[in-house]
């Protein structure tokens, strides 16, 4: 017995009333909360908002408690992330960015660098999350908590950077930027990824 749009409806408007505001949880909760009463349905020989209401009087308390772990940092996100970086598919970014960095060493001029370049991943993070912001709040009106959490580790990574401004420091510093420059377009595809799962995710659920 499958759940109809409105049925899917129904369950996103709930969880939304309930304060799952990040929209990638709230999906995951759907999918959850949508399996769970399909087999109620099925078991019980209810009608979906029997089905619902009998399963949210039992569980509601702990799918609720499971949305306050994404209020503040969750490890999960360096989880995630972590485990994006290490897919296949982004070995030739990382391959590139440390053959670039290693034919480019001796060829960089020390001055150039601490005056300019060293500014360029800051000048490109800003750049990123602005399009993030906009994208996300402006276009499509919803928050993603694993991108928001996400991107404060190319700020920490920024944030070292700059930590090791100056002469005695160069050889960390340019390898620091090339490594935040690394994080910051793995970042940029990892936004990709995870805006593309979202919407296939809601055009599964809606297509029923």
């Amino acid at each position: 017995m499958k759940l109809t749009r409105e049925n899917i409806q129904f369950i996103d408007h709930y969880l939304r009333k309930s304060d799952v505001f990040y929209a990638d949880i709230r999906t995951e909760m759907i999918d959850h909360v949508a399996s769970a009463v399909e087999t109620k349905m099925k078991r019980d020989n209810l009608d979906f908002y029997d089905a619902f209401r009998n399963y949210m009087a039992v569980n509601k308390n702990e799918i609720l408690k499971g949305n306050r772990r994404y209020v503040s940092f969750n490890f999960s996100v360096l989880k995630r992330f972590g485990k994006f970086l290490i897919q296949p598919k982004m070995f030739p970014l990382a391959l590139a960015f440390f053959i670039f960095a290693y034919l480019s060493f001796d060829k960089i001029n020390v001055d150039f660098w601490l005056d300019e370049f060293h500014l360029l991943p800051c000048s490109v993070f800003i750049v990123i999350m602005a399009v993030q912001l906009i994208y996300t709040r402006l276009v499509m009106k919803k928050r993603f908590y694993y991108l928001e959490r996400t991107s404060l580790i190319p700020m920490i990574v920024n944030y070292t950077q700059f930590m090791l401004v100056g002469r005695d420091f160069i050889e960390m510093n340019i390898f620091a930027t090339y490594f935040l420059l690394y994080i910051l377009a793995a970042y940029v595809i990892y936004f990709c990824s995870e805006i593309y799962v979202f919407k296939k995710s809601m055009k599964l659920f809606y297509a029923q």
